[in-house]
């Protein structure tokens, strides 16, 4: 069920966050989602994702939409039709925010990050957002993690989804397997071991300031 959020703006697609967000504070993202002149843009990385796309979408919020300059989709050669279908949206919903690419060949999770970060880097844009197309993230408070860069309190913010504040990890949508990895992985931890590791992440989503000149890894 499509939800309205106060003064938002009227959204391309219906508003459809996770009942965990629908009745939250962070909801109101109409201050914090303000560009202020800043080139955002949310790299979508999709493998195999045809199942979960149009929700992720569908859960980015109105005032998002309407303070980013682009959302590009970023398929990593997949063997299902993630990328028909996001070709679809962008024409049946016309999404002109939208842009749809697809790797000929499969590049890997690293790859394809890469690969999005340089086009953003190459239009000139001044932030980027990490989301996955899978749905474990939440697309509901991207606002809330770029809102530090755009007020020039950060070059970069990582995001949690272990995080009770922010719904925590199953609410939002994190598989129990990976939960119970990642609680293991906690308790045997050595941090710096497990932020290199990126299949073990624990992120909601990474934005990167591209004039920082610093390699960073989600964790």
């Amino acid at each position: 069920m499509a939800v309205q959020t106060g003064d938002a703006l009227p959204s391309p697609l219906p508003f459809e966050p996770l009942p965990a967000f629908r009745a939250s504070a962070l909801q109101d993202d109409s201050q914090a989602a303000s560009c202020h002149g800043k080139r955002i843009g949310i790299l979508v990385v999709t493998y195999n994702a045809v199942t979960t796309l149009m929700k992720v979408l569908k859960r980015i919020t109105p005032n998002v939409w309407a303070n980013v300059e682009e959302i590009a989709v970023f398929d990593d050669a997949s063997q299902d039709a993630t990328y028909e279908l996001a070709m679809g949206i962008k024409a049946l919903r016309e999404l002109p925010k939208l842009t749809v690419l697809r790797h000929p060949r499969n590049l890997g999770y690293g790859g394809n990050q890469k690969a999005g970060y340089r086009y953003f880097l190459q239009k000139g844009f001044d932030i980027v957002i990490l989301l996955h197309g899978d749905g474990q993230y939440a697309p509901e408070i991207l606002a809330h993690l770029y809102k530090p860069i755009v007020n020039g309190e950060a070059d970069a913010v990582f995001g949690s989804r272990m995080m009770k504040a922010y719904g925590g990890p199953l609410k939002g949508g994190m598989p129990l397997y990976k939960y119970v990895g990642n609680r293991i992985l906690s308790v045997l931890k050595t941090p710096r071991w497990i932020c290199a590791l990126p299949s073990f992440t624990a992120a909601i989503a990474l934005i990167v300031s591209p004039r920082s000149a610093r390699s960073i890894s989600p964790t």
